[in-house]
């Protein structure tokens, strides 16, 4: 009989952890796990799902009940279906799903796995709360850096490792960087639209240097709370006709690929899925050095990208400036770029997870 293994998030839309879910679970059906993902939703579906998983849907979407009541009822669905399925392990992420999969989980004995997807102080009282208490009561925890796993939150965890991210489950070879000569005038960001991507900082370090590089257009892929404050910025700036918010569209970094650089302006970070895959598919790159030190781990500066400190705007302009002005000198950085599918392909990444939830 095969083994058992359920994923657990909240909804299948445009994240860094549900695109990390997806990868897995698409990974463990192929290896003849009976595999499962579970939804709170009714209907997301933005990652795509083998038909080998069986995907199933809470349909508790927000509009039609409360946060206690959601919680409450997740809580009673997973305690049925751990005791019904008995799971070889369950991985959850992100708090909203993570808290009633773990609470569950020790109710019925069930070998629950989380992941620390953030930097380790961005996280609310009550979660922090929370997982000082009952991380120590689970089966393991992934983190995506050392620095954020020797946090003070995390001292007393029995079992846990570093696991980066991978990357998505379709990218299965090294692919070889567009040269410079063939790259259009496009710089790209890919991530939610949010305060702590910091898409202000950057869309303000585009206008510094507008004006010298007019060929240049800005394109910002993802959703979020923030794209009426930040569509106003661009028109206070003046940058309607070069700056575009162009909503969360799947595949944007392997879709533009041959932008002339990509950038990541955030204030923090877990694990920088967006800049790994960029790096992967040898676009230049520039990244915040956020203070979980991914970002650092990732990039070597001057050799396969750059880096800036978090919110420093004339900085980050700078930088885009001196990159843009290095033409034909940049296909020697993306070749370096792309030695980042080494250590985060698919494969490599999803078979160091499943050593560590099924031994």
């Amino acid at each position: 009989m095969s083994k058992k293994i359920v994923f657990a998030i909240d909804t299948n839309t445009a994240g860094g952890g549900e695109r990390v879910i997806a990868t897995l679970a698409n990974y463990m059906s192929e290896k003849g796990y009976e595999t499962y993902l579970i939804n709170s939703d009714s209907s997301s579906s933005f990652y795509p799902i083998s038909d080998k998983v069986e995907i199933i849907k809470m349909c508790l979407d927000r509009e039609k009940t409360g946060r206690i009541q959601r919680f409450i009822k997740k809580y009673s669905f997973l305690k049925r279906f751990f005791k019904e399925k008995r799971p070889d392990a369950v991985i959850s992420f992100l708090f909203n799903m993570e808290a009633p999969v773990i609470l569950a989980g020790l109710s019925t004995k069930t070998r629950v796995f989380t992941s620390v997807r953030n930097a380790a102080w961005a996280y609310s009282k009550k979660e922090r709360i929370f997982r000082r208490f009952f991380y120590p009561k689970i089966a393991g925890v992934v983190f995506q850096s050392k620095q954020v796993q020797q946090y003070e939150d995390f001292k007393k965890l029995k079992n846990s490792t570093v696991i980066m991210n991978p990357m998505a489950d379709d990218v299965t070879e090294a692919i070889q960087p567009i040269p410079y000569i063939d790259r259009r005038n496009v710089i790209i960001s890919v991530a939610r639209l949010e305060k702590q991507k910091n898409h202000e900082m950057l869309i303000r370090a585009f206008s510094k240097i507008a004006d010298e590089f007019p060929e240049y257009e800005l394109h910002i892929f993802g959703e979020g709370s923030q794209r009426e404050y930040l569509q106003n910025q661009i028109q206070e700036l003046k940058l309607n006709d070069r700056v575009f918010l162009k909503g969360a569209v799947a595949g944007a970094i392997q879709m533009n690929r041959d932008a002339k650089l990509f950038v990541m302006a955030s204030n923090y970070e877990g694990f920088p899925n967006a800049l790994a895959e960029a790096l992967v598919y040898g676009i230049p790159s520039i990244s915040t050095d956020f203070d979980t030190g991914v970002a650092s781990e990732l990039i070597c500066e001057g050799e396969n990208g750059w880096l800036v400190d978090v919110g420093d705007v004339d900085g980050l302009s700078n930088k885009i400036k001196q990159v843009l002005m290095m033409k034909d000198e940049t296909d020697i950085v993306t070749h370096k770029c792309v030695k980042a599918f080494e250590i985060l392909n698919a494969k490599s990444v999803c078979e160091i997870w499943e050593r560590f939830v099924l031994p």
